[in-house]
């Protein structure tokens, strides 16, 4: 009998940072695989590069994104449930429809669309820069945007019953008098 050893090539996995080398560990990714990063529920993608990529649909609950670069990119519909953005670059990314209930995004939104997203009381905005963002037909209410930034957003058709604004910058008022219907800040 004739003993056989199969050696398989060396493949740099590190699923710490969800970063995958070889095409061959795709299979191995619960998610999908974009640009060598398997994008699945969990995932660690801290500091990860994603720019200007095709991201909608993906499902990252409860992953780790912080300091990831994602301007540009489309997260239309993608489920961010309860995932760390905390100094994400999410620069002119589309964010419209995505599920952000719980996300913490203290991060770059500058001139990001967030229409319709879907945002919960546990949605943390505190500290975020919202600089001509787009958060119309958002419901925002209850959450926290403490300090946030929101010169030149959108907020036609937005709810902000009850949300917490201390410090909210924004040079016409804002929020005193806002009116949700027309929106602007």
């Amino acid at each position: 009998m004739k003993l056989r050893i199969l050696l398989l090539p060396c493949l740099l996995i590190t699923f710490g940072s969800a970063f995958i080398e070889s095409g061959a560990w795709a299979a191995k990714c619960a998610g999908k695989v974009v640009s060598n990063f398997c994008l699945a529920p969990h995932a660690n993608l801290t500091g990860a590069n994603l720019s200007h990529t095709n991201l909608s649909h993906v499902d990252l609950s409860y992953a780790q994104l912080s300091n990831a670069n994602l301007s540009g990119a489309n997260l239309s519909y993608a489920n961010l449930h309860f995932a760390q953005l905390s100094n994400a670059n999410l620069s002119g990314a589309n964010l419209s429809y995505a599920n952000l209930t719980g996300a913490a995004l203290s991060s770059y939104l500058i001139n990001a669309n967030l229409s319709y997203a879907k945002f919960s009381a546990f949605s943390d905005l505190n500290y975020a820069n919202l600089t001509g963002a787009n958060l119309s037909h958002t419901n925002l209410s209850n959450i926290g945007m403490i300090n946030a930034n929101l010169t030149g957003a959108n907020l036609s058709h937005t709810n902000l019953t009850g949300a917490v604004m201390d410090g909210v910058i924004c040079p016409s008022g804002f929020p005193r008098g806002v009116d949700v219907v027309k929106g602007g800040c």
